[in-house]
């Protein structure tokens, strides 16, 4: 090719995995990603995370590259992450007044630090 000329873009792309501890779920505003597996996103796209409890109700806060303590994390993608939603149990000790059930704060086990608090009426 003489004279030619040759123009490239080069796009970067960062992995993004995500998983769940203890009764949750994950999902990505991407429909039809494996966050397990671990997807490739461009350079600069925000990612928003969702986490879900199933079977355990306290979500606890995200760990890994990050520790937001919202159940949403936004990600601006400027490189790589690996990321897990962590919930916990909350084991029920029983009645508390006016009817509130009470949760034994010393018997949630997190793997990041979470505040518990109810309110009696």
């Amino acid at each position: 090719m003489t004279g030619g000329t040759l123009t490239a873009s080069v796009v970067r792309d960062f992995m993004l995995k995500a998983t769940a501890t203890g009764g949750g779920t994950v999902q990505a505003d991407t429909t039809g990603v494996d966050l397990t597996a671990g997807v490739l996103i461009p350079e600069n796209r925000t990612t928003t995370l969702t986490a879900t409890p199933t079977s355990a109700p306290l979500f606890c806060g995200w760990i890994g590259d990050t520790t937001v303590s919202g159940s949403s994390l936004v990600l601006g993608m400027q490189g790589s992450y690996v990321v897990a939603a962590d919930f916990a149990v909350v084991p029920v000790v029983g009645a508390g007044v006016a009817g509130v059930v009470g949760c034994d704060v010393a018997a949630v086990t997190c793997s990041a630090p979470v505040s518990l608090w109810s309110v009696h009426e």
